[in-house]
């Protein structure tokens, strides 16, 4: 996962749910078994597959970029 100022990239391994509970902004990335997620800028290449209520009214959607939503977080 990357921690970001204003939010969190991460993997599978979030449950976007939970992270919906605590009005975290998150953004939730998906890859394949041949091209896992095993550090953490392999999030910046993967696609955002499902994100809270928070994150899409900053503007990240699915479909997007890691890198995409990352700059978004970070507030690039």
């Amino acid at each position: 996962m990357i921690v970001c100022p204003k939010g969190l990239l991460a993997c599978a391994a979030i449950d976007v749910e939970v992270m919906e509970e605590f009005d975290n902004a998150s953004a939730i990335a998906h890859r394949t078994p041949q091209k896992p997620l095993v550090e953490p800028e392999d999030l910046l290449e993967a696609k955002i597959s499902s994100v809270t209520k928070k994150a899409y009214d900053m503007g990240i959607k699915a479909g997007m970029s890691g890198r995409e939503a990352f700059e978004i977080m970070a507030g690039e």
